[in-house]
C-alpha cells in the first residue's frame, strides 16, 4: 500500500486542509460483476467521510457501506490496485485511509438498503495503513443484524442481534441493549459481554402486534466510556 508521506508531513506542519476523503475500517469487500472483471466495488465497514471539498471537518462515524464505480478517465490498472489493496485490508481491523476530498465525498449506504447509482471513485494518494488517532472512535461502531430498521417482527418475546465492533480489541468490549415501544415502557441490558461475531440480548419485554418500537445498542470499553448508540426501529406485526 501506497504511503501518503505529502499529506502527513502537510498535516504536521499544521496544514489547514486534510486531503483525505475517507477514514476507515473495512469489513469486507465485494466485487461485481465478479472478480475476474471488475467495474464496481462495495466495501463495508466503519467510516468517516469529508465534509466539504476544503478543509478538515468530517462526517460522524458510522457503519454502513461504500458503492463505486470506475472512473472512465483514470486508468483502470490503478483503481483496480487500490481496491485489492482495499480488500486486504478487510477484516484485519486495522484502519486505513484511502480517495480524496477534492473530488467530492461518496456517500455511506445504510446496511441492508440495495446498491444502486454508485459513485465515482478517486485514487487520492493511495490506501495507508494506520489511523491512530480514529481507530477508537471507527472501532467501536456496532452494526444492528436484527431486528432491521422497518423489519415487522412476530408478537411475542425477541432477541436483539448487534454484529459486533470493528476493533482489534473488540473482544474486550461490552454491549448495552435497550428497546422501547414508542410512547410505552423501556428496558435496558446490563453490559453484556461480546459474542464470536454477533452479541444479543433477549429483553423481557413482548412485542404487540401493530405496537411500534426502537432498539438500540451501544458499546462500553474497558473503562466503562460508552459510545453513542445505534438505533433501529420496528413494528410488531399485525
Amino acid at each position: 500500500m501506497k504511503i501518503l508521506a505529502a499529506a502527513i508531513l502537510a498535516l504536521a506542519g499544521g496544514a489547514t486542509s486534510d486531503p483525505v476523503g475517507v477514514y476507515a475500517i473495512v469489513e469486507k469487500v465485494a466485487f461485481e460483476p465478479n472478480d475476474e472483471k471488475p467495474e464496481r466495488l462495495l466495501v463495508w465497514g466503519a467510516f468517516r467521510v469529508a465534509k466539504g471539498k476544503f478543509g478538515m471537518e468530517y462526517e460522524p462515524a458510522v457503519r454502513g457501506y461504500l458503492y463505486y464505480r470506475l472512473d472512465p478517465d483514470v486508468e483502470r490498472k490503478l483503481q483496480l490496485a487500490q481496491w485489492n489493496d482495499l480488500k486486504a485490508a478487510a477484516g484485519t481491523g486495522e484502519g486505513v485511509s484511502f480517495s480524496t476530498r477534492y473530488k467530492g465525498a461518496p456517500r455511506v449506504r445504510a446496511e441492508g438498503v440495495p446498491p444502486k447509482d454508485p459513485d465515482l471513485f478517486s485514487l487520492g494518494w493511495g490506501v495507508v495503513k494506520g489511523l491512530n488517532h480514529l481507530e477508537p472512535l471507527l472501532g467501536r461502531i456496532p452494526a444492528a443484524a436484527s431486528p432491521r430498521e422497518g423489519e415487522q417482527v412476530q408478537a411475542g418475546r425477541v432477541t436483539l442481534r448487534a454484529r459486533n465492533a470493528l476493533s482489534n480489541k473488540a473482544k474486550d468490549l461490552k454491549y448495552v441493549f435497550e428497546i422501547e415501544e414508542v410512547g410505552g415502557a423501556k428496558e435496558t441490558s446490563e453490559p453484556v459481554g461480546s459474542g464470536e461475531k454477533e452479541t444479543y440480548w433477549t429483553p423481557k419485554m413482548e412485542i404487540r402486534a401493530g405496537g411500534r418500537y426502537v432498539w438500540r445498542v451501544s458499546v462500553e470499553d474497558g473503562e466503562k466510556k460508552r459510545t453513542a448508540p445505534v438505533s433501529t426501529n420496528f413494528t410488531g406485526k399485525k
